[in-house]
């Protein structure tokens, strides 16, 4: 199977390349292609923990309720970027990209194909020893992407080239990621995982959190503070090296419809259940996404439909909602007209739900998706309210480093397209060790209990993997 797809990818190739020569020769420099062609079933979940082993940067998603999902392997161009200009450094580097693209997209009407994928950190910083693999922005073009959409499985092949460079050059390239893709590979058993080593949820760590969301509240009540979002971390040291493959099973089975994530560079696999799409774009039309306020999943129908009605007429979690929309609002009506936003309904997890709007509005060349992106973020949904004064809170507070924790991760391409999850619900895996984070917003009338239990809850997707392995 895999040499006859081979071959027949070198003739659709090679004919592509021909067929486009012309262009080719135009450009300045060198053109970036991406070439489009289908692809069988494979078995995914142990591919991507040999290849995580052997890649320096991968990516990975997957939307389970969708039946999509999307792996990258081999960069041939990272777009790193430090400092606060990160957004518009980006923005000007894919507007370079596209003077010079040239792919056979149009042969595949209504698939939206990722180019570039990647992610950035909660707030520009310098990195701890955890983080130090991954900067404040970090996209990359892979070499190979492999994707479902629709029942129906590709492959992309990415590379640049220019005249001078042989069409046999890049056939042998194709030839070579293809083979890297195809190479078997076994995952890793989860019962070879014992937890040595655990901190962070200790009596002492709730005590300190207590104080912690106590002087918050106190802050808030003050005046000038609307809301916080505090975060906490659990540790975990294994045995063994960690295998992703238990992880992304777990999260595929328990939490379909999130946006599950794996960005893999140099030793670092940041992997998450995202239930929250910060925004997404499809031509000129723009879509934000607010979850914020939260309750427990009831054991029942009639339960789970009464904590729902309670959640909905909740005055502190409304209150906590309408902080994220007045601030998105806030942020964006000066440069943008006709915002659509919806009124607040309820998203189900299987362990927990959240009140949800979405925002809708329309791009132009002064309102980009990244420009737009980078003006709401971070959103008081996971930073606060008033941003600079939460913020503030949010480094004297913590003693973590969040790096993408509560950052974006997702996926661009040069057509208008593309979707950004916020980074939560989500881990750092190096190594024999897990970084597990999870937070909440603190706002007037939170409980520190009730907002210790709603981190435990979130905490819930990773910890309860490896409940057995101990």
């Amino acid at each position: 199977m895999e040499d006859n797809l081979t071959q027949k990818a070198a003739l659709s190739f090679t004919e592509f390349i021909k067929t486009n020569e012309n262009i080719i020769k135009s450009h300045q420099g060198q053109s970036l292609l991406s070439f489009i062609f289908p692809a069988e079933r494979i078995d995914l979940y142990p591919r991507i923990n040999g290849l995580r082993k052997k890649q320096e940067v991968l990516f990975y998603s997957e939307k389970p309720a969708e039946d999509r999902f999307f792996l990258g392997i081999n960069s041939i161009l990272m777009l790193t970027e430090k400092g606060e200009k990160r957004f518009s450094s980006l923005e000007k580097k894919l507007k370079e990209l596209r003077e010079n693209f040239i792919s056979n997209r149009r042969e595949f009407e209504n698939i939206s194909f990722p180019l570039l994928m990647g992610g950035m950190k909660f707030t520009v910083e310098h990195s701890d020893e955890n983080w130090k693999d991954f900067d404040d922005s970090e996209w990359f073009i892979p070499e190979l992407i492999f994707l479902k959409e629709e029942g129906n499985y590709y492959f992309i092949f990415n590379s640049f080239t220019s005249p001078k460079v042989k069409i046999d050059t890049l056939l042998t390239r194709l030839e070579y990621v293809l083979k890297l893709f195809y190479t078997e590979t076994n995952g890793e058993e989860s019962s070879k995982l014992r937890i040595i080593k655990k901190t962070g949820d200790e009596p002492k760590d709730k005590k300190k959190w207590k104080t912690q969301v106590n002087s918050l509240l106190e802050k808030i009540e003050d005046g000038g503070l609307q809301k916080v979002v505090l975060s906490r971390k659990v540790e975990l040291v294994f045995t063994n090296d960690i295998s992703i493959e238990p992880i992304l099973k777990s999260l595929v089975a328990n939490y379909p419809e999130c946006t599950l994530f794996l960005f893999h560079i140099g030793k670092s696999s940041f992997i998450g259940a995202s239930p929250e799409t910060l925004a997404k774009i499809k031509g000129s039309e723009m879509t934000l996404e607010v979850l914020a306020g939260s309750a427990d999943r009831g054991g029942s129908d009639e339960e789970d439909m009464n904590i729902e009605n309670g959640l909905l007429a909740s005055k502190k979690n409304l209150n906590e909602h309408e902080i994220v929309i007045n601030y998105i609002n806030d942020c964006l009506s000066k440069s943008i007209e006709d915002l659509v936003i919806s009124d607040p309904s309820v998203k189900k997890l299987q362990n927990i739900q959240h009140l949800k709007s979405t925002i809708k509005l329309y791009l132009n060349e002064h309102n980009t998706f990244i420009n737009v992106i980078g003006k709401v973020h971070p959103t008081p949904a996971v930073c606060g309210s008033p941003a600079d004064a939460a913020l503030n809170l949010i480094k004297k507070t913590e003693t973590h480093q969040r790096g993408l924790y509560a950052g974006l991760i997702g996926w661009l391409n040069l057509q208008n397209e593309g979707e950004v999850v916020l980074a939560i619900r989500s881990a750092l895996a190096a190594g024999k060790k897990l970084i597990v984070y999870a937070g909440c917003g603190i706002v007037n009338g939170s409980n520190p209990d009730e907002e210790y239990r709603e981190t435990e809850l979130k905490l819930k997707p990773f910890l309860t993997i490896f409940n057995n392995e101990n």
